[in-house]
């Protein structure tokens, strides 16, 4: 059974959903530090491009919500409803297992880089 929730929730989740959207948009938009090896480099691009993609997400689930907003009071609110919080579910589990990805790549990078770092610090 899917929960119903008010719409001081729902309104909740669209500010929330807003302010996530700017702040993956600031991030892909961000330029890259200097000094990246190529792999780092494509995996960087990598990552802005699904910045870009959720933040179409995010979009899209945000205009979801609005109209739900719209809809409250009205007969097919319920089914809406659903459909939303199925879709914020999804959208959840999606940037989770992305964050979980992204902190992967960047603790081997990180690693890689003290053992170059080390590396470079024993030769002297």
């Amino acid at each position: 059974m899917i929960k119903v929730i008010d719409r001081k929730q729902l309104e909740t989740r669209v500010k929330i959903l807003k302010e996530t959207r700017k702040i993956l948009y600031k991030l892909s938009k961000q330029s890259s530090p200097r000094g990246l090896s190529t792999p780092e480099k494509a995996e960087l691009k990598r990552y802005d491009s699904w910045l870009g993609i959720a933040c179409k997400e995010l979009d899209n689930l945000t205009r979801h919500g609005e109209k739900l907003l719209k809809l409250k009071d009205s007969s097919g609110a319920s089914e809406m409803q659903q459909s939303f919080n199925l879709q914020y579910l999804q959208l959840q589990q999606n940037m989770q297992q992305q964050n979980l990805q992204f902190t992967v790549v960047s603790n081997i990078m990180k690693v890689k880089h003290d053992t170059a770092r080390s590396a470079i610090n024993n030769i002297r």
